[in-house]
């Protein structure tokens, strides 16, 4: 995923949606935001997110998507703990 390795602590997978609960990007959490949701699921099924959620403050560091590459952060943030992509 664009020189990143996603994992989830399991997944679930229906004809439309591709679920993943638990996401780490090279073993970080991951910032909970809309940048982070659509490059997840775009380079997971080439198509949108349906839902993503989270609570709480992401372990540092973490990471966050700039729009073009994954780079670590610690300003404090919710980290994804689910997301929903669309098949």
């Amino acid at each position: 995923m664009r020189g990143a390795t996603l994992t989830c602590a399991s997944t679930n997978t229906t004809a439309t949606i591709s679920s993943c609960s638990g996401p780490r990007i090279n073993g970080l959490d991951i910032r909970l935001a809309l940048g982070e949701a659509q490059a997840i699921c775009n380079a997971v099924t080439g198509l949108g997110f349906s839902s993503a959620s989270g609570m709480g403050v992401a372990v540092n560091p973490y990471v966050i998507w700039t729009g073009t590459t994954w780079t670590l952060s610690s300003a404090g943030a919710a980290p994804m703990q689910s997301i929903n992509c669309n098949r």
